[in-house]
């Protein structure tokens, strides 16, 4: 599970978004994208310790948080790379996102 959190003033969310929904329909079989709007949920991003957006939280299937990234550059290239291995096997990608931090 990947957990996009932003914020619609964010100009930097705004750029990352497209890449973001173009993984989400990529990988759709294979991860779950969820979108946080920190302005209406600040409670959760308060309790994964979001404080610059654009942030990414990933999570495994137990929902154990593996890592999270922040910044716009980042977080394009992590998507880019999980896009090129969406023919991999689910155990391949949670192996990749594992090693990532």
């Amino acid at each position: 599970v990947i957990v996009d959190f932003y914020a619609s003033w964010c100009r930097p969310c705004k750029r990352v978004a497209p890449v973001i929904d173009q993984s989400a329909k990529e990988l759709a079989k294979k991860v779950k994208i969820l979108k946080v709007n920190v302005e209406s949920n600040h409670e959760i991003a308060q309790r994964f310790n979001v404080t610059s957006m654009p942030t990414i939280v990933v999570f495994d299937k137990k929902h154990k948080m593996l890592f999270k990234k922040i910044g716009q550059n980042t977080i394009i290239e992590l998507m880019g790379s999980l896009e090129e291995m969406k023919e991999f096997s689910m155990n391949d990608i949670n192996n990749f996102l594992k090693e990532i931090d």
